[in-house]
């Protein structure tokens, strides 16, 4: 037995209960789709021809779009375009990504709407946003936002690793946000902003 189903009309019930898939009944799932071992896809998901589904996969209420490659993650109410890379152990929730984004392990996004070409790594939490084209955000970035309080990035924004954004803020086109910065203020274009302080040693035997 393969580790993964390509479905096709040759797909049965013994093919999904060998392998612990479950696919709801309403549910959508085209021919061409892997699904991998553990794989769960729930309620009114749709998963488009050339997907892979990794194992340990949760998809509920999704659409999750041609050649997407999901390893290990859960996601909920989210829209996936074209060639998106998630994972491993990313957890997005009300989340619409552009065509040929990558969401690197352990990200949390909700309430994010996201261009194309948009990259997010590691242990980042990026909540109640808009993210413009061709954005990096690197690991360890974190939105702080609120129900009524959101972050707005333009394209080609380059966020540093350890960074924090506090809503209400705009990063406009093109700016940069070094790293470990705590950003509170709109940044203007082209512009870079960082708020590190300067480092200072104490001698201890004092």
């Amino acid at each position: 037995m393969n580790e993964y189903i390509l479905y096709d009309s040759s797909v049965n019930k013994k093919n999904l209960d060998e392998l612990h898939i479950f696919i709801s009944n309403n549910a959508v799932v085209q021919d061409g789709v892997k699904l991998y071992y553990n794989s769960c896809i729930l309620g009114d998901s749709i998963v488009y021809s050339g997907a892979v589904i990794q194992n340990n996969s949760v998809i509920k209420d999704c659409i999750v779009h041609k050649n997407v490659q999901i390893f290990s993650s859960r996601l909920e109410n989210c829209e996936i375009d074209d060639n998106c890379l998630i994972g491993p152990f990313a957890n997005l929730k009300n989340v619409k990504l552009g065509k040929n984004c990558k969401i690197a392990n352990f990200v949390e996004m909700k309430n994010v709407v996201s261009s194309a070409d948009v990259k997010i790594s590691h242990l980042s939490s990026i909540t109640n946003s808009e993210i413009g084209k061709n954005t990096i955000i690197a690991g360890g970035v974190i939105f702080s936002t609120a129900e009524d309080k959101f972050i707005y990035i333009g394209d080609d924004v380059k966020i540093g690793a350890n960074a924090s954004l506090i809503a209400p803020v705009t990063i406009q086109d093109s700016a940069e946000i070094a790293v470990g910065s705590v950003i509170s203020k709109d940044v203007g274009i082209n512009e870079l902003a960082k708020s590190t302080a300067t480092q200072k040693n104490i001698n201890l035997n004092k």
